[in-house]
């Protein structure tokens, strides 16, 4: 049924790394594993990098499926003090507020420690797949699927004119890397959008129903494909952290 869809999703992956030695920002979740999977078949080099707080999941979850994908995997363990400066750093370059500079906290970490200049980003797939708990709010309240659908775009298109894509983009620049992200693609958009809003929201408890039976069509490990939808700050445990601080006033 989303044959299309993963040709497409295959085809930008191919685009934009084919050739050339890329770094992952790898979770361990449904997207960085898929995007790391079909990584391998075009580039040159592929490594994956995950930073998270100990024992948190996406680092639970990336040690375990980096071996399943035979790709290298660079591992780095946040401590308190790093998160806190990792922060302050984004918000001083950025100027975003808190919401959004928690979520690149770890991202500056990426950019700080990823070798190869080009690095490959799974983002755009909540907007596209909705992954995000308030698109299932839109239904229960009765949206038609026009609305929905026209909110879902908004959200795309802000992504990459002041969202997190923009962000990611402009901190990478700084860094003196590429940011690549195969799914945000208008093609790609476009053909995901034919799917009636039902069918994208057909699993409300992991979300992401799509991309999860994409994934299954390329065969990725089940240990990805089954995984909840894990925010970067959650998954990494720094949101708790960062919340904490800005309760006691070490950060603003």
């Amino acid at each position: 049924m989303f044959e299309r869809i993963a040709e497409l999703i295959e085809k930008s992956v191919k685009e934009d790394v084919e050739g050339k030695e890329v770094g992952i920002a790898f979770s361990g979740g449904v997207d960085s594993t898929l995007m790391a999977f079909l990584a391998r078949r075009f580039a040159k080099k592929v490594k994956l990098y995950t930073v998270s707080l100990p024992d948190k999941e996406d680092l639970i979850y990336s040690k375990k499926i980096a071996p399943l994908l035979g790709l290298e995997h660079e591992v780095h363990i946040l401590r308190e003090e790093e998160i806190k400066n990792l922060y302050t750093d984004v918000e001083r370059k950025l100027r975003l507020g808190f919401l959004k500079s928690e979520i690149l906290a770890p991202i500056e970490k990426i950019f700080r420690i990823v070798k190869e200049r080009y690095v490959v980003f799974g983002a755009a797939s909540e907007e596209l797949f909705m992954g995000y708990e308030r698109h299932y709010k839109w239904i229960k309240a009765g949206l038609s699927e026009e609305e929905i659908n026209e909110h879902l775009l908004e959200e795309y298109k802000i992504l990459g004119s002041s969202g997190d894509i923009w962000a990611i983009k402009t901190l990478g620049k700084i860094h003196n890397k590429i940011s690549l992200f195969p799914l945000y693609k208008d093609e790609i958009m476009k053909e995901v959008f034919k799917i009636p809003v039902m069918t994208r929201a057909k699993d409300a408890v992991r979300k992401k129903h799509v991309i999860r039976e994409i994934a299954k069509y390329f065969g990725i490990p089940d240990i990805a494909i089954n995984r909840k939808k894990r925010a970067l700050q959650y998954g990494t445990g720094v949101h708790k952290k960062l919340l904490k601080m800005k309760k006691e006033g070490i950060i603003s």
